[in-house]
Order: structure tokens, then sequence, then C-alpha cells
């Protein structure tokens, strides 16, 4: 994916986990975010276009 492209060029639409649900797929800049070595979870925040807020967390693992 060419992270370069600002908007909706940076993102996708594929059911990821075959479960007949269109998931969007999007890309991250490690530099843009604010992990610091030894965080254990990441949560995206956000509202859909319908005005309906939504989140979810995961589990990572850091490296310096």
């Amino acid at each position: 994916h060419d992270l370069s492209v600002e908007g909706v060029l940076a993102d996708h639409l594929k059911d990821v986990n075959l479960d007949g649900w269109t998931d969007l797929v999007t890309h991250y800049r490690v530099s843009d975010l604010a992990f610091e070595s030894g965080d254990d979870s990441a949560c995206l925040i956000g509202t859909n276009l319908s005005g309906l807020d939504l989140a979810g967390c995961a589990e990572i693992v850091t490296r310096p």
C-alpha cells in the first residue's frame, strides 16, 4: 500500500476474517503514533459515517 496517499485511498474494504462482513482495513505510520517501548495494547476510537461511536483494542508488542 502507498502510505503517502491521504484519505480514502489510504485504506480499503475487505472481508479479512471471512465472516461475511466487510471490514475497513486502515494503515498507519508508526512514526505518527504515540507508542512507547513496553506498551502492550492499542486502541482505535472513532465515529462511523452514521455518527455511531466505535472503539476497538488489541494486544500489541513494541520493540525498541
